[in-house]
């Protein structure tokens, strides 16, 4: 019945658990899912995003999504190409994003996250991170400006 949906929007909707729980992780032709401003409190990994394979656009902004950023679980998100994490409780570095080779737009503003930003991300339009957005060239700017204070 709705598996051939390609569009699900259940923002404010005051939902926790994982995707399966929610009853969304079959939903295998969905592009595009909205889970923004809810009360998620699980890690990204143990989310249930696996099967999401077809998934373009993401939103999981102002949950309580926390623990290490680990990329486990949008491994499979290979066509991904707009992720908006903002406002969740995710902390550590940005390390295996690279594996979303199409992304194109990326907000992780007010999350407890670090490091390096990765050389991967010249190729995105929109980054915005630690509350500053970035176009592509300042990203690339600030790429260079790791790699020179680093010695590299």
């Amino acid at each position: 019945m709705l598996r051939n949906l390609e569009e699900l929007d259940l923002s404010y909707n005051g939902m926790s658990g994982s995707l399966t729980l929610i009853g969304v992780a079959n939903l295998t032709n969905l592009k595009s899912l909205d889970l923004s401003d809810n009360q998620i409190n699980t890690s990204l990994a143990s989310l249930g995003l696996d099967n999401l394979t077809a998934l373009e656009t993401l939103d999981l902004s102002d949950n309580i999504i926390s623990g290490d950023l680990t990329w486990l679980g949008l491994a499979n998100l290979k066509g991904l190409k707009a992720l908006d994490l903002s406002h969740n409780e995710m902390n550590g570095s940005l390390s295996g994003i690279c594996e979303l080779m199409d992304l194109v737009e990326l907000n992780l503003e007010d999350n407890n996250l670090g490091g390096q930003v990765p050389q991967c991300l010249t190729n995105v339009t929109y980054l915005k991170f630690m509350g500053k957005p970035f176009k592509a060239s300042d990203t690339c700017t600030l790429i260079k400006k790791q790699l020179v204070s680093s010695g590299k």
